[in-house]
């Protein structure tokens, strides 16, 4: 590109966070990497981005001040921001009726109210800086399938959706188009234990019409779609990347 665009992906120290940001690198984007986990992202900047002009911030996502640090970093080293991919998310895997309001609260704050905070505040920086822009959240295909034990996850990706639409009206008028990614069952690190199990995994890949699980790639290439100029015309939409998953009941 003749333009070096800057994109701040969340969550970026693995899985699709990582796949994203590798992505962005690879056409030509400066990228800003944020992750909670400090250790493993240091080790992903230095291993996967050794030639690409990044740069990262160690910060909890649900928390007002390390977003305005990791911004106020982003802008310090590259003067700028044009995409947002919103990605951090934890998964809390307890019945309904065992769930703590502190496991509640901790999926919601980093799920939901982080796309929130990240969200607002690189849409006022573009806003109060006249700059056009995308931002891009991860939902999930939870948002329209339930599933036992993951009660606040379901709740949050499903705010997510509502509330990519609800940023899409408002700020559609600024120039920045918001829209969202809600990807099926994603080959990630956090994911492997659970897929080792070869009867399993078939019964699970049996259930999506293209007959197996994503690679974190294909959900980092429609975020490349959504930040082009090919998606100007897309407001407020979510896109499902699941093979089929959420379309198909025998």
């Amino acid at each position: 590109m003749s333009e070096q665009f800057v994109v701040i992906v969340t969550g970026s120290a693995s899985g699709i966070g990582k796949a994203v940001a590798l992505e962005f690198a690879k056409s030509g984007y400066k990228v800003f990497l944020t992750d909670i986990d400090q250790p493993a992202l240091k080790k992903v900047v230095e291993v996967e981005f050794p030639n690409y002009n990044v740069g990262y911030h160690c910060g909890d996502v649900s928390l007002k001040d390390d977003v305005k640090q990791g911004l106020t970093k982003c802008i310090s080293m590259f003067g700028r921001v044009d995409v947002l991919v919103a990605n951090a998310a934890i998964m809390v895997k307890q019945s309904f009726l065992d769930l703590t309001e502190e496991q509640w609260d901790r999926c919601i704050d980093i799920n939901l109210k982080g796309v929130f905070l990240w969200g607002q505040s690189v849409a006022k920086w573009m806003v109060d800086n006249r700059r056009t822009g995308r931002i891009i959240n991860i939902s999930c295909m939870r948002s329209q399938l339930a599933t036992s034990d993951i009660a606040p996850y379901v709740v949050s990706k499903s705010g997510i959706a509502a509330l990519t639409k609800a940023m899409g009206i408002e700020l559609a008028p600024y120039g920045i188009n918001v829209n969202a990614i809600a990807p099926g069952r994603t080959i990630i690190e956090g994911a492997a234990p659970f897929y080792r199990d070869v009867d399993r995994r078939k019964k699970i890949e049996a259930l999506v019409p293209l007959g197996r699980l994503a690679e974190p790639e294909e959900i980092a290439d429609i975020s490349l779609f959504l930040a082009s100029e090919k998606a100007k015309y897309m407001v407020g939409t979510v896109i499902p990347v699941d093979g089929g998953y959420t379309i198909y009941k025998e």
